[in-house]
């Protein structure tokens, strides 16, 4: 008879608990996306932007469908997206972790 196997190991148990604490929050944003500055003159007779000052606007790309998409941020949206950024791609690398830990748990045949 096979001698059941340890559902979890104290070590994985403590490892999956302290991945799911640095999951985002429900309230934090989450934004898939990299983050673009483009640099425009805008074409004004006296503006800066003709002697060298460029106009600065921050967007968000996205690839939707096999298309590249950008859209444009607000000043005052600025860092709500720049934080949404970096939690989806937290988020992305912690879920793949997860993954990865079960993955192992399979393949050596331990369910839980």
């Amino acid at each position: 008879m096979d001698k059941p196997k340890p559902v979890y190991s104290a070590r994985v148990l403590k490892a999956l608990e302290k991945l799911h604490r640095k999951l985002p929050k429900k309230t934090e944003p989450l934004v898939r996306g990299s983050l673009v500055t483009m640099v425009r003159v805008c074409g004004g007779k006296n503006c800066r932007c003709l002697k060298g000052h460029k106009h600065r606007s921050l967007y968000l790309s996205q690839s939707l469908k096999g298309k590249l998409k950008m859209i444009y941020i607000p000043k005052q949206a600025e860092e709500q997206i720049k934080e949404g950024v970096f939690n989806y791609r937290r988020t992305k690398k912690l879920l793949n972790r997860l993954s990865q830990i079960h993955i192992a748990r399979l393949k050596r045949r331990i369910f839980p």
